[in-house]
């Protein structure tokens, strides 16, 4: 891609041309990675063609994201090789629905049925699975076998890996949703995710695409039918603010409704134990980052004070963790890039335990933004109407309270919930944002 912005007048010539010329498309990112698995004919006991064929075409949408101009107008930035730890899927394309058994790298053998009878013991709990590696020419059996996804053409036969499913009485019926149906099944991605907790660092994942529409709880298709059934004539208001969110509603000036949304006690306590949790752990990364790139760091004030006089007392000097400001040029760049720096495995282990602590909170504010949305639907009805602020903002003058109450999510939650029960209702209800500029208070 630097050869090709670089080859100006070639490109002003011909552009389609020199792409090809320089294997910028698909089709030649293909046979790169053909080439490079005949170069190095001892990962085929790992991985197939097909396999490095995926991967390859999981390449070309950044390349051509850089390549050619968006709806916008703008191009993404330049590739560069990334680091191992970024690199956590294994891409596959997606199964054949018109020939029979037809899938490509990976495949979902077994049934949710013979699953549950395998695996399941008297207490509920699913045994133990194992990694194993079936011979080529291995019967599987029908599919009353459990549910293990498999990957052939190895030169050791087949890969098996068994799938573990969650037990609880109210994930059964999402269960039944989306793996009942094997016909269903269009696209195994195997997936790798950080995790401090498991052994060995990495919690293994097998991402399904199933064709078939998301799974909703009778409960809420029972509320949702209700509300678009008795709420149709009410219309509400939304006034947002940074800590707390106001909803009032009537329906042709009678049956008044007015709610309120804010943290309570709890929220509020729960939410300084994790920051101040949060700011140990950061505090614990910073050290560690110091102790082992001590040569990029100066010393504070007082440790260069303290480093004077014991040399003025010719006394050994005390080898002690910088302090002070990382070394930087004029501009304020560092002289050595972050990336680059020496990180220890207690380093990648706590800011592994510093992601997932912030993907849960995260997966905690949009659940209780969606069942608050849920709720305010049920009592306000479909017809929403908000003023169009930028909630984007107000961070810069309180940054804390908007991050704590999260006011946008909490809206978007509310606009996809009605949005959701008017297209019910076959109506044209739903959140409408409102511009404060060309609006005015009634007298």
């Amino acid at each position: 891609m630097r050869a090709y912005w670089a080859a100006r007048n070639a490109r002003a010539r011909n552009a389609a041309a020199m792409r090809e010329r320089l294997g910028l498309s698909r089709p030649a990112l293909e046979h790169e990675a053909y080439a490079y698995l005949d170069g190095a004919p001892h990962l085929r006991r790992h991985i197939t063609k097909a396999l490095a064929m995926h991967l390859a075409d999981s390449v070309w949408p950044a390349v051509e994201r850089h390549l050619f101009r968006d709806a916008s107008g703008r191009r993404q930035g330049l590739l560069h090789v990334g680091r191992w730890h970024d690199f956590t899927r294994l891409p596959d394309r997606a199964r054949s629905h018109t020939r029979e058994r037809k899938w490509e790298t990976f495949r979902l053998h077994g049934s949710l049925t013979g699953h549950r009878a395998r695996f399941t013991g008297p207490d509920g709990d699913f045994k133990e699975p194992r990694r194993l590696v079936v011979p080529e020419g291995t019967d599987f059996g029908p599919m009353r076998a459990p549910l293990a996804v498999v990957m052939s053409g190895l030169v050791e036969g087949k890969l098996v890996l068994p799938v573990r499913l969650p037990t609880a009485p109210c994930n059964q019926p999402i269960l039944d949703h989306y793996l009942l149906d094997p016909s269903r099944w269009h696209k195994v991605d195997l997936v790798r995710t950080r995790s401090p907790h498991v052994p060995g660092g990495w919690r293994y994942e097998a991402h399904l695409m199933v064709l078939t529409p998301p799974y909703v709880s009778p409960l809420s298709k029972a509320r949702r039918a209700e509300v678009a059934k008795a709420e149709a004539n009410r219309a509400a208001g939304i006034d947002v603010n940074v800590s707390n969110l106001i909803v009032a509603s009537q329906v042709e000036g009678r049956a008044l409704r007015l709610t309120r949304v804010e943290r309570d006690r709890a929220a509020r306590e729960g939410e300084a134990r994790r920051g101040r949790r949060e700011r140990r752990r950061q505090r614990a990364l910073e050290r560690s980052r110091r102790a082992l790139n001590r040569a990029q760091y100066q010393l504070s004030k007082r440790q260069e004070k303290r480093a004077r006089r014991r040399a003025a007392a010719d006394l050994a000097p005390v080898e002690v963790i910088p302090q002070g400001p990382r070394l930087a040029r004029g501009g304020g760049v560092p002289l050595k890039a972050y990336r680059r720096d020496q990180l220890s495995q207690s380093y990648r282990r706590l800011r592994a335990a510093q992601a997932a602590a912030a993907a849960s909170a995260a997966q905690a504010r949009r659940d209780r933004a969606r069942r608050a949305a849920a709720e305010l639907v049920r009592l306000h009805g479909y017809n929403l109407v908000v003023e169009d602020a930028a909630i984007s903002a107000w961070a810069r003058n309180w940054g804390r309270g908007v991050a704590a109450f999260t006011p946008g999510l909490l809206v978007s939650a509310i606009d996809r919930e009605a949005r959701t029960v008017a297209n019910l209702a076959g109506h044209k209800g739903g959140l409408v944002r409102i511009p404060t500029r060309t609006t005015a208070l009634s007298n």
